[in-house]
C-alpha cells in the first residue's frame, strides 16, 4: 500500500508499481505522465480519507494500469477526469465517483463485474477512444446527466444496460460517439 491520506500524489514520469493487498490510498491524484501500474486485491485507487467531499483523480497522460479484485479500480469521493494517456482498468467498479465523471480525451479501457462507470453526478464523454464492458451489471450508471457528444464509445454488457440514468430527473443525451 501506498498511503497519502490528506497531502496530494503527482505522477508527471517514471515508473510507479504497487502490488499487495491495498494500492494507492490520496485524496487527490494527478497523473500526467510516466507509467502506473497497481495490482490490489481491495481498490487500486482510492480515498485516503472517504468522508471528505472534494477528493479528486486526473489523468492527463501517461499509461495507467489498475486491477482490483474484489474492490474500484479508481475511487474518489469528488470527480474523476480523464483527459489523456493510456488507461487500462479493472475491478469490481471501474470508476466510482462521489462526483462527476468527465472523459475528454485518451484511450481509456474498462472492464467490470459491476457498472463500468458509475457517478453520483454527471457523466460527460466529450472525445476519446473508450471501450467499456460490465460482466453483469451496467456499462455507464449516473445519478446525474449523461451527455456523450465525440469520441469512439463501445460500451457491451453481460448484465443490465449500456447506459442507466437513475435519477428522477436525469438526462441523457447522445449526440455522438458511437
Amino acid at each position: 500500500n501506498i498511503e497519502f491520506d490528506t497531502q496530494p500524489l503527482t505522477v508527471t514520469g517514471g515508473k510507479l508499481v504497487v502490488k499487495g493487498y491495498g494500492g494507492i490510498y490520496a485524496d487527490y491524484v494527478t497523473i500526467s505522465g510516466g507509467v502506473v501500474e497497481v495490482e490490489a486485491e481491495y481498490g487500486a485507487i482510492t480515498p485516503g480519507d472517504t468522508e471528505k467531499e472534494d477528493g479528486f483523480v486526473t489523468i492527463s497522460g501517461g499509461k495507467v494500469t489498475l486491477y482490483s479484485e474484489y474492490s474500484d479500480a479508481i475511487y474518489s469521493t469528488g470527480d474523476i477526469t480523464v483527459s489523456g494517456g493510456e488507461v487500462i482498468l479493472y475491478g469490481d467498479y471501474g470508476i466510482y465517483a462521489d462526483g462527476n465523471v468527465t472523459v475528454t480525451g485518451g484511450e481509456l479501457e474498462i472492464e467490470a463485474y459491476d457498472d463500468a462507470i458509475y457517478a453520483a453526478g454527471d457523466v460527460t464523454i466529450s472525445d476519446g477512444d473508450i471501450y467499456i464492458y460490465s460482466y453483469s451489471y451496467n456499462g455507464i450508471s449516473a445519478y446525474g446527466n449523461i451527455t456523450i457528444s465525440s469520441g469512439d464509445v463501445v460500451i457491451s454488457v453481460g448484465g443490465n444496460y449500456a447506459i442507466e440514468a437513475c435519477g428522477d430527473e436525469t438526462a441523457v443525451t447522445i449526440n455522438g460517439g458511437f
